[in-house]
């Protein structure tokens, strides 16, 4: 891979280029136009974005580079891969599962297929209602679920005796799996020469412990090592465990030397949001809070009083939330991470600076309603005069971004709202207080 802004993924020149024969002027534009497609999906704020238009309009254009022999070798490939995929035939070889593992029901094809469906539903249904509270993780609470619902959904499609077989199949498939996981732990343990009860109280074990605590927050790392540590004294021989601290000592080690490493890859992303921060003080904000300012005579006091109250509600929920993420840094991290703490105040300090309300309750609600049609056209107009200024804010954003590290590739996933919610909008800008003292003074109290 050429470009030095793509990491962590496949491209179309690592995927073909040998195949194909690129050359290396190729694969340098081919790159580029990798990156720039990489680019665009990943930070377009255009409100008719289509990302499987601009992913075909990227294939083409590669396409165009390929010379004739090129293009026809790549058709080959492609139509190999699709033969392939459609000879492995997934669908059907899943089918042949179910079909032998339910052979004792006697269910037609159909029925099968119906079974399949279902089955798929009772363990989405199960997911959702496993919940998080610490009382969901008692012993067996996701099984009993899982059966409960179950029951519920196949009383009526199977008749007592076909219920009463599911049953069985389902436990045989049970006891397979947790024979096969206790072989597993046994193997993976060998220099502690597990009994096979050992290995299954270890399985429990892991199959039930809760990972949080009596009032619901995660448990740290080392909290769970501690726990496990007692749990292990419980259930294992004086030799054995002795072997298992110096196991576990080496583990600790181990991920101590990773929290240096994190902590090192922090200094980057500070830097980011310092360069940010930097722009937004020096040249957004001052911008922002003049033309706030200009409608501060037509707002109406009682809406004054209400923006100020929601002012101060917003920024104590900050300082709460701030506090929240410092606490649950320090449990998971300790004083491995020092980095991290910097960084989350300084992502505190970036919504401090800039109001960011992302829902509105039905009392928040009233302000908008409240407000003259008036205001609202004057603010609406102001924000169009501002429309450069929040581009210029996006692109810096971007360039900021690269300029400190910033690559794409691995897994994107990027959330498009092209219908903004122009009343959460509204209590942002209102939020901004029209001296801009008054808005650094509160980030610096971050």
């Amino acid at each position: 891979m050429a470009h030095l802004k793509i990491k962590n993924t496949i491209t179309f020149t690592d995927q073909y280029g040998e195949h194909l024969n690129l050359s290396k002027r190729q694969i340098l534009e081919i790159d580029e136009l990798t990156y720039k497609w990489l680019k665009d999906y990943t930070w377009s704020i255009d409100p008719d974005y289509d990302e499987k238009t601009e992913r075909c309009r990227y294939y083409k254009t590669i396409y165009r580079k390929l010379n004739v022999k090129q293009r026809s070798q790549f058709r080959e490939i492609k139509q190999e891969v699709k033969s392939n995929y459609e000879k492995q035939d997934f669908e059907k070889r899943r089918f042949e599962i179910k079909q032998k593992e339910y052979a004792s029901l006697k269910l037609s094809d159909n029925e099968l297929v119906e079974l399949q469906e279902i089955l798929q539903k009772i363990q989405w249904e199960t997911s959702d209602k496993s919940g998080y509270k610490v009382e969901d993780y008692k012993i067996n609470h996701r099984r009993n679920l899982y059966l409960k619902i179950a029951h519920e959904k196949l009383k009526t499609f199977l008749n007592q005796e076909q219920l009463k077989e599911f049953y069985r199949v389902d436990q045989l498939n049970e006891d397979w799996i947790k024979k096969g996981q206790i072989e597993l732990i046994v193997n993976m343990n060998e220099s502690l020469n597990l009994t096979n009860e050992q290995a299954e109280l270890i399985y429990n074990y892991r199959e039930n412990k809760t990972s949080k605590d009596s009032k619901g927050e995660i448990l740290g790392e080392f909290e769970e090592w501690e726990l496990e540590k007692s749990f292990k004294k419980s259930i294992l021989n004086e030799q054995q465990f002795k072997k298992y601290l110096e196991w576990q000592e080496h583990n600790e080690k181990l991920r101590i030397s990773y929290f240096d490493d994190e902590n090192k890859g922090k200094i980057q992303k500070i830097k980011e949001i310092e360069s940010y921060l930097d722009y937004l003080i020096k040249h957004h904000l001052p911008v922002l809070c003049n033309w706030r300012e200009t409608i501060e005579k037509d707002i109406p006091n009682n809406i004054k009083l209400e923006l100020e109250i929601l002012r101060n509600t917003y920024q104590n929920d900050l300082k709460k939330r701030l506090l929240e993420h410092l606490k649950a840094h320090k449990r998971h991290t300790r004083d491995y991470v020092p980095k991290g703490k910097i960084l989350i105040k300084l992502e505190f300090k970036q919504r401090a600076l800039i109001p960011s309300v992302y829902c509105l309750n039905k009392k928040q609600k009233t302000i908008i309603n409240n407000l003259s049609k008036n205001l609202i056209k004057l603010i609406d107009n102001k924000q169009i005069e501002l429309k450069d200024l929040y581009i210029k804010k996006h692109n810096f954003y971007i360039d900021n971004y690269e300029e400190y590290g910033g690559t794409y590739g691995a897994s994107i996933k990027v959330i498009r709202n092209n219908e903004p919610n122009t009343n959460i909008q509204l209590i942002n800008t209102l939020l901004l207080h029209p001296q801009l003292s008054k808005n650094i003074e509160f980030a610096d109290s971050i």
